[in-house]
């Protein structure tokens, strides 16, 4: 119940160790972003969500954190299912696993996210990790919300570049676009300045950039280091 209320808190109060900022930028998302505003989020660091729900009742996905925690702690697949907007695999097996397991072994430690409106729907896309008995995963998800709760949602070919950047980059090089800081990385450095030129960030020129061209060192510290190990094989 703790655990809960310490959620709660984080959308009443934002913690004083995190970063949140409403941005404008040039409609270049290939779809339709109200006023051309998002609302961009660091999480304080440590910042974790347990499966620690009795029941779907209990986490109401009013939220889209709330979601994920609902599936961490989702008991058969109607739970599951009831947190996504499309269909998922029913596997038995893993709810028998999950029930097997200690939920302070288990949790999502939230990094980024981003909230931004189109076509008459909220949606969220967030980076997180997942840690299971001592291992993480890198974990990218996008969130809509219909009818007042959030559900995990299949991002369109018109999200996918808004969606590979936060699944593909660090959590800190993230930041730094979004925030608009220095990381001591020349390219990456000089990329964020191209992206702001204009005063205002140009979306388009964060995936596709002239300043883009970087060193496999550079590349290493710019991309998420569990994604290099997990899919690449990048090891420093």
């Amino acid at each position: 119940m703790k655990k809960n209320w310490l959620l709660i808190l984080f959308f009443v109060v934002y913690g004083v160790s995190g970063q949140e900022k409403y941005m404008a930028s040039i409609p270049t998302f290939g779809f339709p972003v109200t006023n051309n505003v998002f609302y961009y989020t660091k999480y304080p660091e440590g910042f974790k969500v347990y499966a620690n729900c009795n029941s779907a009742e209990t986490c109401k996905n009013k939220y889209p954190e709330s979601t994920l925690q609902s599936i961490l702690s989702s008991k058969n697949f109607e739970w599951d299912q009831s947190n996504y907007n499309y269909k998922i695999k029913n596997d038995p097996n893993r709810y028998e696993t999950k029930s097997k397991q200690d939920k302070n072994l288990v949790y999502a430690e939230l990094l980024n996210k981003i909230m931004f409106e189109t076509n008459g729907h909220e949606f969220a896309i967030i980076k997180y990790t997942i840690t299971t008995n001592n291992k993480k995963i890198p974990i990218c998800s996008t969130l809509i919300k219909k009818n007042n709760q959030w559900f995990v949602y299949v991002a369109t070919r018109t999200m996918a570049k808004m969606y590979m950047m936060f699944n593909y980059l660090s959590s800190s090089s993230i930041d730094a676009i979004f925030m608009h800081k220095k990381t001591n990385i020349k390219s990456l450095d000089n990329q964020i300045e191209e992206i702001y030129a204009s005063g205002l960030l140009d979306f388009s020129k964060a995936i596709y950039s002239e300043s883009s061209e970087m060193t496999r060192e550079e590349l290493e510290k710019v991309i998420d280091p569990l994604m290099t190990q997990q899919y690449f094989g990048m090891n420093k």
